[in-house]
């Protein structure tokens, strides 16, 4: 299973904003439903994911850890 490319561009989104990886991991736990019969793919996310998509929408790090810093 992928992320669907709407998830993939809200976590972008949120990394842009300078949003904490460790929080957006948070925000997806916090969603989840107690059945894991009803899980999504978007409740799997581990922090590989994110970090991928931060690769793959060229998000540095630099600029991520810079924001994580001052949050």
């Amino acid at each position: 299973m992928v992320l669907s490319n709407d998830e993939r561009a809200c976590i972008a989104g949120k990394l842009r904003q300078g949003v904490p990886v460790d929080r957006i991991m948070q925000d997806i736990r916090s969603t989840s439903n107690p059945d894991p019969e009803k899980f999504d793919r978007i409740h799997y996310t581990e922090k590989k994911d994110v970090r991928n998509i931060q690769r793959d929408y060229k998000l540095g790090y630099h600029t991520m850890k810079f924001h994580e810093e001052n949050a």
